[in-house]
Protein backbone atom coordinates (compact mmCIF):
# COMPACT_ATOMS: atom_id res chain seq x y z
CA UNK A 1 0.00 0.00 0.00
CA UNK A 2 1.29 3.21 -1.13
CA UNK A 3 0.02 6.32 1.34
CA UNK A 4 -1.46 9.24 -0.62
CA UNK A 5 -2.28 12.53 1.33
CA UNK A 6 -4.50 11.25 3.89
CA UNK A 7 -5.35 7.50 2.94
CA UNK A 8 -3.29 4.19 2.13
CA UNK A 9 -4.80 2.61 -1.42
CA UNK A 10 -3.87 -0.81 -3.01
CA UNK A 11 -3.27 0.45 -6.39
CA UNK A 12 -0.08 2.62 -5.15
CA UNK A 13 0.92 6.30 -5.50
CA UNK A 14 -1.41 8.52 -7.25
CA UNK A 15 1.00 10.36 -8.28
CA UNK A 16 2.14 8.83 -11.43
CA UNK A 17 5.56 6.99 -9.70
CA UNK A 18 5.99 3.48 -9.71
CA UNK A 19 4.92 1.58 -6.34
CA UNK A 20 7.26 -0.85 -4.53
CA UNK A 21 8.95 -3.60 -6.70
CA UNK A 22 8.02 -7.62 -6.37
CA UNK A 23 11.48 -7.79 -4.63
CA UNK A 24 10.46 -4.53 -2.06
CA UNK A 25 7.09 -6.34 -1.53
CA UNK A 26 8.59 -9.66 -0.78
CA UNK A 27 11.28 -8.04 2.06
CA UNK A 28 8.47 -6.32 3.47
CA UNK A 29 6.12 -9.49 3.60
CA UNK A 30 9.45 -10.85 5.39
CA UNK A 31 9.89 -8.19 8.12
CA UNK A 32 6.25 -9.08 8.92
CA UNK A 33 6.91 -12.46 8.89
CA UNK A 34 10.19 -11.90 11.19
CA UNK A 35 7.71 -9.92 13.84
CA UNK A 36 5.10 -12.64 13.63
CA UNK A 37 8.14 -14.81 14.93
CA UNK A 38 9.01 -12.82 17.78
CA UNK A 39 5.85 -11.41 19.12
CA UNK A 40 4.15 -15.04 18.86
CA UNK A 41 5.86 -16.02 22.76
CA UNK A 42 4.24 -12.98 24.28
CA UNK A 43 1.16 -11.72 21.77
CA UNK A 44 -0.36 -14.42 19.64
CA UNK A 45 -3.02 -12.21 18.57
CA UNK A 46 -0.34 -9.81 17.23
CA UNK A 47 1.72 -12.66 15.66
CA UNK A 48 -1.27 -13.60 14.08
CA UNK A 49 -1.90 -10.32 12.68
CA UNK A 50 1.56 -10.09 11.30
CA UNK A 51 1.92 -13.21 10.05
CA UNK A 52 -1.15 -12.78 8.02
CA UNK A 53 -0.61 -9.71 6.94
CA UNK A 54 3.06 -11.08 5.55
CA UNK A 55 1.05 -13.65 3.68
CA UNK A 56 -1.00 -10.79 1.90
CA UNK A 57 2.39 -9.16 1.30
CA UNK A 58 3.41 -12.07 -0.06
CA UNK A 59 0.60 -12.47 -2.84
CA UNK A 60 1.15 -8.80 -3.92
CA UNK A 61 4.90 -9.88 -4.36
CA UNK A 62 3.83 -13.07 -6.81
CA UNK A 63 2.04 -10.65 -8.85
CA UNK A 64 3.79 -8.12 -9.43
CA UNK A 65 6.55 -10.79 -10.58
CA UNK A 66 8.18 -13.06 -7.89
CA UNK A 67 8.05 -16.46 -8.81
CA UNK A 68 10.73 -18.35 -6.89
CA UNK A 69 9.34 -20.70 -5.15
CA UNK A 70 12.54 -22.28 -3.76
CA UNK A 71 13.53 -19.01 -2.27
CA UNK A 72 10.39 -19.00 -0.77
CA UNK A 73 10.65 -22.31 0.93
CA UNK A 74 14.20 -22.03 1.99
CA UNK A 75 13.65 -18.64 3.48
CA UNK A 76 14.49 -18.24 7.00
CA UNK A 77 12.94 -15.34 7.39
CA UNK A 78 9.84 -17.02 6.69
CA UNK A 79 10.02 -19.26 9.34
CA UNK A 80 7.14 -18.06 11.46
CA UNK A 81 4.59 -18.69 8.40
CA UNK A 82 5.38 -22.27 7.70
CA UNK A 83 2.88 -23.77 10.21
CA UNK A 84 0.13 -21.44 8.34
CA UNK A 85 -2.27 -22.90 5.66
CA UNK A 86 -2.66 -19.48 3.77
CA UNK A 87 0.81 -20.03 3.89
CA UNK A 88 1.34 -23.76 2.40
CA UNK A 89 -1.07 -23.72 -0.21
CA UNK A 90 0.52 -19.80 -1.87
CA UNK A 91 3.83 -21.81 -1.99
CA UNK A 92 2.03 -24.52 -3.69
CA UNK A 93 0.19 -22.01 -6.31
CA UNK A 94 3.77 -21.04 -7.68
CA UNK A 95 4.81 -22.70 -10.71
CA UNK A 96 7.81 -23.80 -8.97
CA UNK A 97 9.87 -21.58 -11.19
CA UNK A 98 13.17 -19.35 -10.61
CA UNK A 99 12.83 -15.78 -12.03
CA UNK A 100 14.95 -13.07 -10.61
CA UNK A 101 13.14 -10.25 -8.82
CA UNK A 102 13.70 -7.23 -10.54
CA UNK A 103 17.13 -5.75 -9.50
CA UNK A 104 18.28 -8.95 -9.95
CA UNK A 105 19.34 -9.07 -5.92
CA UNK A 106 18.65 -11.88 -3.14
CA UNK A 107 18.76 -12.05 0.29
Amino acid sequence: MRRTSDSWTESGPSDGTAGPTSEETYDAACVYALAAGLLRPVDEPGADSHALQAVLLLRRAIAKGFKDRAHMEADPDLEALRSREDFRRLVEELDGGSSKPEGGKRD
